[in-house]
């Protein structure tokens, strides 16, 4: 090759290599000279790799038949209703399991409704399903930073408690439903520790008959003899196990 040849492929520097095509270029392959990388990329600009010729019905930079129609009009009113119904149980809607329309909403909360009856966890939130800061303590499950506060101080004065197992029916908007009061004390008392207290709250509460309930009035000393004893950050205790002997 003449010493100072440039690339014959257009990128104006000096050429390395002799292509199996007879020409000089600055790159061992072709495909990496400059200026063959910048007339690959102006040719393919629009197009799908996969579609050499642009897209193989003419679609290329036309919106679909179905843009902006609701899965109603596109798949009928049933079939639509389902297919989001579908999205939304599968989490792949973009409401990410919560549905905007309100009858898609109800059959996706009767749907998770009859699973758990079928499963029999029906009655009660499984653990870690409430907002609060939650973990096991002594091995004792808390739903919240309330209830690790009731348990220290039960735990720490010898006041004998379990965890509630016992289920309890009542009606809610015409359905059956399960309520699992929080803890259980050792003359049988069913205990709830709630912030607030809303009308399908109270309908859990009538159907549980002597249920002990702690609101903020009642959870104040409880929660200032955890803070008094380990500190506002006493959340930080979940996870101790309880001492053997």
């Amino acid at each position: 090759m003449e010493e100072g040849k440039l690339c014959e492929l257009g990128c104006g520097r000096l050429a390395r290599f002799l292509l199996k095509m007879g020409k000089a270029c600055c790159e061992k392959d072709a495909r990496s000279c400059p200026e063959m990388r910048r007339k690959n990329s102006e040719s393919k600009k629009g197009k799908c790799p996969k579609w050499p010729g642009g897209h193989p019905r003419g679609m290329l930079g036309k919106k679909a038949w179905n843009f902006g129609r609701s899965y109603e009009e596109v798949m009928g009113e049933e079939r639509g209703r389902q297919f989001k119904l579908k999205l939304c149980l599968t989490n792949t809607g973009r409401h990410h399991g919560v549905s905007s329309d309100v009858q898609v909403e109800k059959l996706r909360r009767q749907h998770l409704s009859d699973s758990m009856k079928r499963n029999g966890r029906s009655g009660g939130c499984r653990q870690g399903s409430g907002r609060g800061k939650h973990g096991w303590y002594q091995g004792i499950w808390c739903d919240s930073s309330w209830e690790l506060a009731w348990v220290i101080f039960h735990l720490e004065h010898g006041i004998p408690f379990e965890r509630n197992r016992d289920r309890f029916e009542y009606e809610w908007q015409g359905e059956t439903h399960r309520y699992l009061p929080d803890f259980k004390m050792a003359d049988g008392t069913h205990v709830e520790i709630k912030a607030w207290l809303d009308d399908q709250g109270r309908a859990k509460l009538a159907a549980c008959p002597g249920v002990k309930v702690l609101m903020k009035k009642e959870m104040e000393p409880f929660i200032q003899y955890a803070v008094e004893k380990y500190g506002r950050q006493f959340t930080d205790r979940y996870g101790e196990m309880r001492e053997s002997g």
